[in-house]
C-alpha cells in the first residue's frame, strides 16, 4: 500500500505550489540556498524582475548569478557574501544586474541564515528585488540636493508658519547666520523694519492663494549690515495640492540697487556704465520702441544699432504673438508693473535658442520721459 507515500507527495506538491505562487506575489525572486549540498531552489517574480523566463533563468543565470552582476559591482558583492556566508551573518547589498534585455537593472540582495543547535548555518533565504524605479529617485533627489546646496542663490523653506526649516550654505554666505542659529526662528530676523504690515499681507495673500510672489527686501546681516535682496516666494504643495512649506528664491541685489541708482542720478555717468558694460543693456520708451542699446547688447544679438534703434524691442529677436506681447508691454509700462527679474529662453534671429536673465529698471533723467532699461545677461 503506498497510499502514504502518495499522499505524503501530494502535500509536498501542495506545499511547494502555495510556496511558488506566494512567492510570485512579492514581486521578488526568492531563494533558498542549502550550505551542505549546495543547491539553491528559485522561486517568484523571476520573469518579472529579470525578464528571464524560470528556465531560462535556471539554465543561464542561476548557476553563477555574478557573470550576470556589472563589472564594477562584481568583486565587491563577491567578497560581501563569501564574508557573509562565512560566519551565518545576515546581509543587504545592491548591485547592477544585466536583465535579459541587456539592459543594467539595480537588484537589493537581502539574505538571512537559519541555524542549528551548534549555531552553525544550515540555509540561506533571500530575495532579490528590483530597486531600479527607487535608484532613479535617489539619484534625482541627490542631484536636486546638490544643486541647491551649491546654488549661487539663496534657498529658505519654511513651514506653513513661517518657521525656517532648511536654508542652504548662500544663506549663510549672505546673511552671516547658520543654519543652526536661524532653524525654528521666523525669517523676520532678518528684518530691517522696512517694510509695511501692508507688503507682507499683500505677499501672504498671494502665496496662500497658491500663486508665487515676487518683490525686495531691505533686510539686516548678522554683523548689522543693511543689503538688498529680491525675492522670490512660493508655495509647496503636496500630492492633493495642499501647501505644506513655503520655499523662498532670493539674491543680493545691493550692487545692482546702487548701479541703477547712479545712473538715474547722473546721466554722464549713466553713459560711462552703459558703454563699459559687459552685459548687454537697452532702453526702451513706454511704446516698446528701443532708444539705445549698448555694444553687448549688439555683439549678443549679432545686429547693429541702426537695424535696433527706433524698432519696436522684440526685433532683436523672435517672440510668438507679438501683437499681444506689446500690447501686454504697454499696459505693464503704463501701470509700473513691468517684472523686475525673471530668466526666459529667447530664440535670436540667427535661429539659435539662449537663455537669459533680464532685470527690469524705470529710470528718469531731468526733464525726460520716463525709460526702461533692461540689462540682460547671457
Amino acid at each position: 500500500d503506498i497510499s502514504y507515500r502518495k499522499n505524503a507527495e501530494d502535500t509536498i506538491k501542495q506545499s511547494e505550489e502555495t510556496y511558488r505562487l506566494t512567492a510570485e506575489q512579492t514581486g521578488q525572486v526568492v531563494y533558498d540556498h542549502d550550505m551542505f549540498t549546495k543547491m539553491t531552489k528559485w522561486a517568484g517574480a523571476i520573469q518579472n524582475v529579470t525578464g528571464y523566463s524560470q528556465e531560462e533563468f535556471l539554465s543561464e543565470v542561476a548557476n553563477d548569478i555574478y557573470q550576470h552582476v556589472h563589472p564594477e559591482d562584481s568583486a565587491h558583492i563577491r567578497n560581501v557574501c563569501k564574508e557573509a556566508i562565512a560566519v551565518g551573518k545576515n546581509y543587504r547589498v545592491e548591485y547592477r544586474f544585466k536583465n535579459r534585455n541587456g539592459i543594467y537593472i539595480y537588484i537589493e540582495d537581502n539574505a538571512a541564515f537559519i541555524k542549528d543547535a551548534d549555531n552553525k548555518a544550515i540555509r540561506m533565504l533571500g530575495t532579490l528585488t528590483d530597486i531600479s524605479n527607487r535608484k532613479l529617485i535617489e539619484n534625482q533627489l541627490r542631484k536636486l540636493s546638490r544643486a541647491v546646496e551649491q546654488s549661487p542663490t539663496t534657498i529658505v523653506i519654511t513651514d506653513l508658519n513661517s518657521n525656517i526649516e532648511y536654508v542652504n550654505p548662500k544663506f549663510t554666505e549672505t546673511t552671516g547666520y547658520t543654519f543652526d542659529e536661524v532653524k525654528g526662528q521666523n525669517p523676520r530676523i532678518l528684518s530691517s523694519g522696512q517694510k509695511t504690515s501692508e507688503d507682507y499681507s499683500e505677499m501672504w495673500k498671494a502665496i496662500l492663494s497658491g500663486k508665487e510672489w515676487q518683490g525686495e527686501f531691505y533686510n539686516k546681516k548678522k554683523n548689522g549690515e543693511l543689503y538688498w535682496e529680491a525675492a522670490s516666494i512660493s508655495p509647496i504643495t503636496d500630492a492633493n495640492n495642499n501647501i505644506t512649506h513655503f520655499v523662498a528664491l532670493k539674491e543680493d541685489i545691493t550692487e545692482k540697487k546702487k548701479m541703477l541708482e547712479q545712473l538715474s542720478n547722473s546721466e554722464e555717468e549713466f553713459r560711462s556704465i552703459w558703454e563699459s558694460s559687459v552685459d548687454a543693456m537697452r532702453l526702451v520708451d513706454e511704446n516698446g520702441v528701443i532708444i539705445n542699446v549698448n555694444n553687448s547688447y549688439c555683439n549678443l544679438f549679432g545686429l547693429n544699432k541702426e537695424e535696433l534703434i527706433g524698432n519696436l524691442f522684440n526685433v532683436s529677436y523672435t517672440i510668438t504673438e507679438k501683437d499681444t506681447t506689446l500690447k501686454g508691454f504697454k499696459e505693464r509700462f503704463k501701470n509700473g508693473t513691468i517684472v523686475k527679474k525673471f530668466e526666459t529662453d529667447i530664440q535670436l534671429k540667427s535661429g539659435k535658442i539662449i537663455w537669459v536673465e533680464l532685470t527690469n529698471s524705470f529710470i528718469q533723467f531731468e526733464d525726460k520721459a520716463s525709460m526702461l532699461l533692461s540689462i540682460i545677461r547671457d
